[in-house]
């Protein structure tokens, strides 16, 4: 069911992911280069800008060590509502969310938002035993970034707004895109946090997926309106 998602705050490395919403936030300040591409520093200071609505794609392309643990543990993964499951990466379509861009004079640029993955999400099925995971919310980037959901079993509500996941901030690596369109966020390793952990080993075995294992790599591409 749709939910607030909490803020977020996205460091320097992060800042395409903005930079593509609009062109309109260099225009806003006379300055034309963000860190992420080429700057350390911005040269004016501007107000917070705030887009919304946003649009676009996560895509995650699942690690071995994750597809083994449920090879091992004879877990099924299948996409449900609007994602996909093509070969290993799994695909969740943006359905919401608003980012702010703050920029002040000798500053780094950040970011605060969150954005929303209603209506999709995975699930890991085993032995008559079906664990679903859905409408997750990318989160609170400030140490790499949290992916909430809801989780049920075999029908059953066990969580609304658990932590699912984690984002190691640190592997992200800001690529070129087109600013007047969309931009990319490319490479941050999500691994699995321990209360879905837990989760699985209830469902499927004590550690069928343990805490820490690595989900995979994503690719955040997001759209302004």
């Amino acid at each position: 069911m749709p939910r607030l998602a909490r803020t977020l705050v996205v460091p320097a490395a992060a800042v395409v992911l903005a930079a593509g919403l609009t062109g309109c936030a260099q225009a806003a300040s006379g300055n034309t280069t963000l860190p992420g591409a080429g700057s350390d520093q911005v040269e004016g200071a501007a107000a917070p800008v705030r887009y919304s609505g946003l649009t676009g794609t996560t895509r995650i392309s699942l690690d071995p060590a994750f597809t083994s643990a449920l090879d091992e543990a004879d877990v099924l993964p299948l996409a449900v509502g609007d994602a996909t499951l093509r070969g290993d990466v799994l695909a969740l379509p943006v359905t919401g969310g608003s980012l702010t861009v703050n920029r002040s004079i000798g500053a780094r640029v950040t970011v605060e938002g969150n954005l929303e993955h209603l209506g999709s999400g995975l699930v890991l099925r085993a032995d008559g035993t079906t664990v679903r995971i859905s409408d997750l919310a990318l989160d609170d980037l400030r140490d790499g970034g949290v992916l909430t959901g809801d989780v049920e079993v075999d029908g059953r509500s066990v969580a609304t707004g658990m932590r699912l996941f984690t984002l190691d901030g640190g592997t992200t690596s800001p690529i070129g895109a087109d600013v007047s369109s969309s931009s990319v966020l490319d490479g941050s390793t999500v691994q699995v946090a321990t209360p879905l952990a837990a989760v699985l080993a209830t469902a499927f075995g004590a550690d069928a997926v343990p805490a820490g294992t690595r989900l995979g790599t994503a690719t955040i591409d997001v759209r302004g309106p």
